[in-house]
């Protein structure tokens, strides 16, 4: 059916070993009063691409010191992302017209963009950079052929909660909350506005 005035949200993405890339995303509705008459949904082009790839082979997690041009390369056993942006109703008492009652529409509320790590060995440098406000760029890609890749970069985050001892199967790992910021400082980057966002996520 057509969803007539509803909105789709992208909430969170999970990288799992073994598993594909999961992205998570929620159908917000709007009551409204379909169409007998309403025009099937069709592609506007063909799709394009191939199925991406697993996570484990191939893929690569760098976490560096923001500022820094050394390849930080480390080990992680998950990591999930939460990106911020939940979409919230704007209720009214009219309507929008005949077939949407209730609603002006749809807004966002602040919310912060979250990544979690579990990271391999346990170590405590984590803390360090906790108590110190280090600032990190974090990426993790699959090295893929065109049309199976992907990738997602934050260009300065920051760890906002203690990090806590965890567990990769039978080892000790690290629990790390990273809350990704804008970033301006580079905002001369060829391509200002993926630069300065909170979190990119990228298909190639």
């Amino acid at each position: 059916p057509i969803l007539m005035g509803c909105k789709t949200s992208l909430d969170s993405l999970q990288l799992s070993r073994g598993e594909l890339m999961k992205l998570n995303f929620t159908i917000n509705p709007a009551s409204f009063v379909g169409s007998d008459d309403a025009v099937d949904p069709s592609w506007s082009a063909d799709p394009q691409g191939g199925t991406p790839l697993v996570v484990g082979p191939d893929c690569a997690v760098f976490l560096q010191d923001d500022g820094t041009v050394t390849d930080n390369l480390i080990d992680v056993n998950e990591c999930s992302i939460e990106f911020g942006v939940p979409v919230t109703p704007i209720p009214t008492i009219t309507e929008v017209n005949a077939n949407m009652e209730g609603l002006q529409g749809w807004t966002t509320s602040p919310a912060d963009t979250l990544i979690t790590l579990n990271i391999v060995p346990h170590t405590t440098g984590w803390v360090d950079d906790f108590q110190a406000d280090t600032y990190k760029t974090f990426r993790f890609f699959n090295k893929a052929t065109r049309g199976n890749g992907f990738a997602v970069a934050c260009h300065r985050a920051e760890i906002v909660e203690h990090p806590s001892a965890g567990a990769a199967d039978s080892v000790m790992s690290s629990q790390v909350v990273l809350r990704a910021n804008r970033d301006s400082v580079n905002s001369s980057a060829s391509t200002a506005e993926l630069w300065e966002s909170k979190v990119c996520l990228i298909m190639y």
